[in-house]
């Protein structure tokens, strides 16, 4: 059988993590059902400290060993986010910015400690996408939001089995996403042995996991988790970014055919 496998099913996945968090894969569900209405806006910020007490900088802090930082590093999540939920990334426009020096000079092509950029989707959505590394009140802060014609949506990582939801002339309500028929509901314990166990960010690397082993046993695609093409999409995406941060101008987002790659 693995030979077969080996033979006919190359399987190929990105860890786009964020891609396996039931919130956000309800949140997915939400938008393609149209529940959300037409999406105008989609927002996101990731922060936290990546700065040690002794001031030693790890292979993240160097740009000829990591390339981007904070950008590559962090901002790539969200932006496979806005991909994932709502659309491709068109144009950009960005703002880097470097505080960091290594005290004991081990890493002296410092790469960026934080971004900001303003895009466009190719539906015509605005889009915001913040990262930092040296926020240094923040363990792991990340917030996604959706804003349709129907509804808007609310993630935030340190909740991670909430999805808020706001609705017209109703405000804000909390959904728990561990309910029965939500996304990963059974992958645990199924409903109604043990109650519903809220689930952490440990338990969203063995729905990764699961989603390849599942691929290679049946020979499908990874689809909707990330493969290759997302992830070298993202990967121009956030080249273009880097670019725009240079040039202080909107760049046009240009993917190559898999032809001329």
């Amino acid at each position: 059988m693995w030979d077969k496998v080996a033979s006919t099913n190359v399987v190929h996945m990105c860890a786009f993590m964020h891609r396996s968090i039931p919130a956000l894969n309800l949140a997915r569900e939400m938008i393609k059902s149209g529940e959300v209405g037409e999406v105008r806006h989609f927002r996101s910020r990731f922060l936290l400290n990546m700065l040690t007490d002794d001031g030693n900088f790890s292979w993240r802090f160097s740009r000829s060993r990591s390339g981007l930082g904070a950008m590559g590093d962090l901002g790539s999540h969200h932006v496979d986010q806005a991909r994932f939920l709502v659309g491709e990334v068109a144009r950009v426009c960005a703002l880097t910015k470097t505080w960091s020096t290594d005290a004991k000079k081990k890493v002296l092509d410092v790469n960026d400690d934080a971004f900001v950029c303003v895009a466009e989707l190719e539906n015509g959505a605005t889009a915001t996408f913040e990262a930092s590394r040296v926020a240094q009140a923040h363990n792991l802060g990340g917030w996604i939001e959706v804003d349709g014609t129907k509804r808007s949506l609310a993630f935030q990582m340190e909740r991670l089995n909430e999805l808020v939801i706001y609705e017209p002339g109703n405000g804000p309500r909390t959904q728990l996403v561990t309910q029965k028929g939500q996304p990963y509901c059974d992958f645990w314990l199924p409903m109604g042995i043990q109650g519903q166990h809220p689930l952490g960010w440990n338990e969203c690397f063995a729905h990764q996991a699961r989603h390849m082993l599942e691929a290679v046993a049946t020979l499908n695609k990874v689809a909707p988790r990330a493969d290759f093409e997302d992830g070298y999409r993202v990967a121009k995406i956030m080249d273009t970014i880097a670019k725009s941060a240079e040039t202080r101008r909107f760049e046009n987002v240009k993917f190559q055919t898999r032809a001329d790659r």
